[in-house]
């Protein structure tokens, strides 16, 4: 059999490329195999041997003109195995030439000794400027390191390490992925508050702060009613007394939308039909809450209300309707001639909004009673 190195087809190919791109190809690598237990003649279609045994990185190469020869060292452990083929490979892992040889059997060192395996293949190649060689004189990775406890990992014919090289996986069922994202699910499906988020922690009002089991019972509700259901009781025996045939007291209700705006230049106001006996703040909305309205029950549980008839009709300081009495002295109100308005602001300091009712967003709701 005639042995000789033919350079395969996609390794002409790459020359080609590099050529016309003025750039270089780079053999990095020399790999020796059995041929599959027989010789046979290299073929320019191949993209590997056809049984690889060891493949290790270039030792040294000398060039003349177009001819190269490439050296590499086989460790003496490797494991033991007849020599019969050879390629070299580029940095990409392209199959750039191959080799076939006689058979030469190779054993791992006998009592402690043995000698390295030098491997030398000769090949010739058109547009030789276009192909470099890499040199790494430490050698390469014995075949007997190759998927051991301690070395490398090798790979099956799609790339990948085998499944038999893979140390095994002892994990806990309960932190795999579909176990956690099963968790993960059903947290965020809970209503049951499962991080403890008390409503001090978030800046809400709680239950009591909003309509305690007193002012519900008050209205004959039950400990689950809500503030809304209070203002509808409110407005169903308003709507009741007004509905009686000597009924002259009149009620009205009144909302609006707060702006943050405050103080002497910015007096808020409000105008009814009739003329009220009492104007009071019955609830409100806080910003971006499409659920709750509150029952506005500030200062120690009393409602923020105003006697029209305790206004006149010019500002008098201590007569403002009032978010709680800590800013009351910084309240102004009046009424209108015909006191079916009435006017009112606050100067305490940069909160001056909200004891004015009047934060930014928030809607107020108004309860006027009165006489026809």
């Amino acid at each position: 059999m005639e042995y000789r190195t033919i350079l395969t087809d996609a390794g002409l190919a790459a020359v080609a490329a590099a050529a016309q791109a003025g750039d270089q190809v780079q053999i990095t690598h020399l790999a020796i195999g059995d041929g599959g237990g027989m010789e046979y003649a290299p073929d320019s279609a191949q993209t590997s041997l056809k049984n690889e045994r060891w493949r290790g990185a270039v030792a040294s190469y000398t060039r003349d003109g177009n001819h190269f020869t490439v050296t590499a060292h086989m460790p003496a452990e490797t494991e033991a195995f007849v020599v019969r083929e050879l390629a070299l490979f580029l940095s990409d892992g392209t199959c750039f030439a191959v080799a076939n040889a006689p058979s030469v059997p190779h054993q791992p060192p006998v009592n402690g000794v043995g000698t390295e395996f030098e491997t030398i293949m000769p090949f010739a190649v058109e547009n030789a400027d276009s192909v470099t060689v890499a040199v790494d004189p430490t050698g390469g990775i014995p075949w007997s390191m190759v998927g051991a406890p301690n070395g490398v990992a090798g790979l099956d014919e799609t790339g990948k390490v085998p499944e038999s090289q893979l140390p095994e996986l002892d994990f806990d069922p309960s932190g795999s992925a579909a176990a956690v994202q099963q968790q993960l699910e059903a947290h965020t499906a809970s209503k049951n508050n499962p991080h403890g988020v008390t409503a001090a922690q978030v800046g809400a009002f709680t239950k009591a702060q909003t309509l305690t089991a007193e002012t519900a019972a008050l209205f004959g509700l039950g400990a689950d009613a809500t503030p809304n259901s209070v203002l509808a009781q409110i407005k169903t025996l308003l709507n009741q007394c007004n509905a009686a045939a000597d009924a002259k007291t009149m009620s009205e209700l009144k909302s609006y939308v707060g702006t943050g705006t405050y103080g002497a230049s910015n007096p808020m106001s409000l105008s009814f039909s009739f003329t009220p006996f009492i104007v009071m703040c019955v609830g409100y909305k806080m910003t971006g809450d499409s659920y709750n309205t509150y029952v506005a029950t500030f200062d120690q549980g009393s409602i923020p209300q105003i006697v029209v008839s305790a206004l006149t009709t010019s500002y008098v300081q201590g007569r403002g309707l009032c978010w709680d009495s800590s800013a009351l002295q910084y309240a102004y109100g009046k009424r209108s001639a015909d006191s079916k308005t009435i006017y009112w602001y606050n100067t305490y300091g940069s909160g001056g909004g909200a004891y004015q009712f009047n934060s930014n967003g928030y809607t107020y709701y108004f309860l006027a009673i009165g006489r026809k």
